[in-house]
């Protein structure tokens, strides 16, 4: 298993436990809209600890998940169109963590820096 970060910034990673490879996809920068399928904000980013998630009116409903670079998943929570949803990072270590959504219409990724 490892992580490489190619020069153009696409993280790829290598499962050997399942013969993969997987090329993570980052969204833009946060506080962007994301792709055509999926309007959403992060905020902030770089973070100290906590992370806003706030889908924009038009989505529906989705799956927030968060994995380190190893790909061990930090936490899963539903998100809500009408609200913002908090992800608590204060008790992870400092690093690169990769936020998916995911909706009917598709997902859509984006990285987040945690410093302290």
């Amino acid at each position: 298993m490892g992580i490489v970060i190619a020069p153009d910034g696409n993280i790829w990673y290598v499962n050997g436990s399942k013969n993969s490879v997987v090329k993570l996809e980052p969204g833009p920068p946060s506080g962007i809209t994301g792709g055509d399928h999926l309007s959403w904000h992060l905020f902030p980013n770089p973070t100290s600890g906590i992370v806003n998630v706030r889908l924009s009116n038009e989505s529906s409903n989705a799956i927030l998940t968060v994995d380190d670079l190893l790909g061990n998943r930090m936490t899963e929570q539903v998100v809500s169109s009408t609200q913002a949803e908090i992800v608590d990072m204060t008790g992870w270590p400092s690093g690169t963590y990769v936020v998916t959504v995911k909706t009917d219409g598709g997902n859509d990724v984006r990285k987040v820096t945690l410093v302290r």
